[in-house]
């Protein structure tokens, strides 16, 4: 018995759908075939797998067909068919953005709509006293006797996937529901790939499907009969990407996102004493980093030439508590710092409040004390009002007449204070906060950083740190900021990403500033879509907005002309609006002032990095293999690469770019060929990186090289593997990036024997004061390590502040071919070595042609 479907267009290929019972023959189509001359400009049909059983023959042709072995007379099968709009070229786009609707559907929830429910802010009541107390800290630190309700449901939950829009039909967000053994226990916080397949499965192509699914949590738990406080608040530190959360049954609300807290108020819904029923459905769109542009706002955790494609996470990625308060909650709270030409500075509180209750007095206390310095002075500001019910504000300033700043590590200590704020009511604790703060001031001056009124040189990076960020520890981030740390730099850019609360916690504590983005590339040039953008960029920005590190803002990163008009333009006010500390604000990334230079990489050679002229480089790399010991680990029989370009690419290495920047493998082992593409790396970072120092301020006013740290098992432009092993860029960098260092000027790796070799010698001081009486000593080393060549600068130094200069040049002829090695040695007044640098060359025999 045979079923032909056909679907005849006039103009269009010809489609047929053949089911029969056969044996089924190997499928050699995705599961889109879109139907498109590029060439030509014409054609505009999209046909979709709905039905996976299907196998398809003769796809790309005039006439192709699908077979599925049929077990019924009644049995069916579907397949879709779209009309995408027309938009010349891009058309291929817009058939993309069907084939998005059709496997990554919107999963919807039917809910009561109380929006208007919302009562309006209230202005703040000036009928109210305030008093301010200075002493020893000891002496007036707040009482922490009084405790909220947190309790903690982290722990074991249980959990299920399900195709998408179809768990709910099943119930699975009940109350009654009745789980049994396919439910699988994990803990939670973590992600669904980690949380279902074992290291390293799931940085393998095994793990591919589970981004396509909805994913259900469930758990039960007993909250206490009597709680002390009267409003309760379930909260989510974070959940990936979307979730819905229901509470016996009920559904609480939807959130969006992957990084920031929300909270739903659950007063009056819980059975205290009782048994009571948590479900989360959490799904995520999959997003096909330059094949389609991306609805979700995820950043490079959604999209990004780094990750795996298919492998997006998703989960309840942090804690999960029951919190309590008293009426009257901190809904939010904001800190700006303002330095005053006398010296003193001011520590503004601005305070968000929501009374639940009716019309009652409230005592508001913000108190500063030291944190991590020794301080013989604390501050207590007390504020009674009377607050209206609903919502309102309050903004309460504390002077300080002497403050001790937060700098970076390079230039002072990071200084933090603890600022503690209580809201009391009927002489009980309604509500508390607490949080570091650093009094510090930045701002930026075509492209030259200001600290605290002070000009610095950014030396920095950008980095990830692991695709599954919920599995990363204060431990983690500890050790991976130290390891950038080590590198000299003291700006970290969050590449089109929002980190975990440690994160900033860490850098806060360090002194090390961060660039952080928001969105990545390639965005829907949509007016809907920039609407949204801009409201799911609002939580993200009280998330971090109180950290002293947060450096700059970045909206966006490499958009489109279209997407800088419009989409930036509606991110940009958000940040005027909700960050009172005026920090500087950059629209998008490498395009529109700012330079991301990718030349001896995807096009041009590394030598043009001799005379780049730019104000700021924010990213710029080349690709180099990992340490053997690391690559064998995921690529432990691929080699050469050739034989096995289908994982090579799947682990990220851009084969064509590589291949035409390290030269060719063949004849090489991996073990020998590993050292010719580290060489080349470093040899870029080299001369990008010291040419933008020495053109300080004239031009240039800083740099940061891409990128630190690998996110997952893979061949990038990262210094650290995810291994956390160092390549040699690592430690070209980390010496690039000395704040004392020599730098040698030349144009060429290789040379001629019997020529003159000729480098220019320059010494750089990134410190704010003088390095005095110093001593430059060169010595010329071979490939054995024999010294060949040695001297120094006759006179002693005396390094200007904060400055660049070229002090000599270094000429000398070589006679013998081989591998050279030039170090300067910078040594103080008693002798101590500062810093050291080194020009790795080659001599080869000399020939006819003079080139290099």
């Amino acid at each position: 018995m045979v079923k032909r479907l056909g679907f005849l267009m006039a103009g269009k290929p010809t489609i047929h759908l053949t089911k029969r019972s056969q044996a089924m023959i190997s499928k050699i189509c995705p599961e889109i075939i879109f139907y498109y001359q590029r060439k030509e400009n014409y054609g505009a049909l999209g046909v979709f797998e709905l039905d996976k059983s299907l196998k398809w023959k003769g796809a790309g042709a005039s006439q192709f067909h699908a077979l599925k072995p049929v077990q019924s007379e009644n049995e069916s099968s579907s397949i879709a068919i779209s009309f995408p709009n027309w938009k010349g070229t891009e058309t291929v786009l817009e058939g993309r953005k069907e084939y998005r609707k059709f496997i990554q559907p919107v999963l919807s929830v039917v809910k009561p709509d109380d929006s208007y429910k919302t009562q309006p802010s209230q202005p703040a009541n000036n009928n109210q006293s305030t008093s301010l107390t200075i002493g020893r800290p000891a002496e007036i630190s707040q009482s922490h006797d009084d405790k909220l309700t947190d309790i903690d449901l982290s722990g074991k939950w249980l959990l299920k996937w399900a195709e998408k829009s179809e768990g709910e039909k099943s119930g699975y967000h009940r109350a009654d529901y009745l789980t049994d053994a396919t439910w699988k226990s994990v803990d939670v916080p973590g992600t669904v790939h980690a949380q279902i397949l074992e290291a390293p499965k799931y940085h393998t192509k095994e793990a591919d499907w589970i981004s396509a699914k909805e994913w259900w949590y469930r758990r039960s738990f007993t909250p206490p009969v009597n709680p002390q406080n009267k409003r309760i608040f379930l909260k989510f530190e974070a959940t990936d990407y979307y979730a819905d959360v229901y509470l016996n049954g009920e559904l609480l609300g939807r959130h969006e996102g992957y990084i920031d807290p929300y909270q739903f108020e659950v007063t009056g819904r819980l059975k205290p004493g009782s048994l009571n029923v948590i479900a989360v459905r959490v799904w995520t769109p999959v997003s096909y980093y330059w094949r389609h542009r991306p609805y979700t706002i995820k950043g490079s955790y959604g999209a990004v030439d780094q990750k795996p494609d298919n492998i997006t996470p998703l989960g309840i990625t942090r804690p999960v508590h029951l919190i309590a308060s008293g009426d009257v909650k901190i809904d939010d709270l904001s800190i700006d710092t303002r330095l005053n030409s006398d010296g003193s500075a001011d520590v503004i509180t601005n305070l968000d409040l929501d009374n639940g209750g009716d019309e009652q007095d409230a005592d508001i206390s913000i108190s500063l004390s030291p944190k991590n310095f020794d301080g013989d002075k604390a501050f207590l500001l007390r504020s009674s009002s009377r607050l209206a019910s609903g919502k309102s504000s309050r903004r309460l300033v504390i002077h300080v007449e002497k403050p001790e700043l937060w700098w970076t590590w390079d230039h002072g200590k990071p200084n933090l204070y603890s600022l503690d704020a209580r809201i009391e009511t009927d002489g009980r604790i309604s509500d508390k906060r607490s949080l570091a703060v650093g009094i510090r001031e930045i701002e930026h001056i075509d492209w030259k950083f200001y600290l605290n009124g002070r000009r610095m040189f950014i030396r920095g990076t950008n980095s990830y740190y692991n695709l599954f960020i919920s599995e990363m520890r204060r431990s983690d981030y500890e050790r991976d900021i130290e390891l950038m740390r080590t590198m000299n730099i003291n700006m970290i850019r969050l590449h089109c990403h929002f980190s975990n609360p440690d994160f900033y916690d860490i850098a806060d504590e360090k002194g090390i500033l961060i660039w952080q983005d928001f969105l990545e590339a390639w965005y829907p040039e949509d007016r809907a879509f920039s609407i949204k953008a801009a409201g799911l960029y609002d939580p993200h920005i009280r998330y971090v907005r109180n950290h002293p590190s947060i450096g700059l803002w970045a909206t966006s990163d490499e958009e489109s002309l279209e997407n800088y008009r419009d989409l930036t333009k509606h991110l940009e006010p958000r940040l005027y609006l909700l960050d009172p500390q005026r920090r500087p604000v950059v629209r998008s990334t490498g395009r529109y002032g700012d330079a991301h230079v990718y030349e001896g990489w995807y096009g041009g050679t590394i030598w043009a990095y001799t005379k780049v002229n730019e104000k700021f480089i924010s990213e710029l790399g080349a690709t180099a293999l990992p340490n053997y010991e690391s690559i064998i680990k995921f690529l432990p029989d691929h080699w050469p690469v050739k034989d096995h370009p289908d994982e090579w690419i799947f682990r990220k290495l851009q084969i064509s770019e590589a291949m035409r920047a390290w030269g060719s493998p063949e004849g090489m082992t991996l073990k020998e060929y590993i050292p010719q593409t580290q060489d080349y790396v470093a040899r870029l970072f080299q001369l990008a990186i010291e040419r933008m120092r020495r053109t300080k301020y004239q031009p240039s006013g800083g740099i940061l090289h891409f990128h630190a740290i690998d996110i997952w098992p893979s061949v990038t432009m990262a210094a650290l593997d995810y291994y956390r092993q160092p390549t040699k860029a690592f430690y070209t960098v980390q010496r690039s990036f000395q704040m004392v260092v020599p730098s040698f000027e030349y144009d060429r790796d290789t040379w001629q024997a019997g020529d003159e070799i000729k480098t220019d010698l320059w010494v750089i001081n990134d410190h704010w004061f003088p390095v005095p009486n110093v001593t430059i000593n060169w010595q010329l080393l071979d490939s054995t390590g024999k010294i060949v060549q040695q001297g120094s600068i006759p006179d002693r130094l005396t390094l200007g502040a904060d400055s660049s200069i070229k002090i000599s040049k270094l000429n000398f002829s070589i006679k013998s071919t081989g591998k050279y090695n030039l170090w300067a040695k910078i040594v103080d007044e008693r002798g101590r070595q500062i810093s050291e640098n080194n020009y790795e060359f080659m001599v080869r025999q000399a020939t006819s042609d003079r080139s290099r």
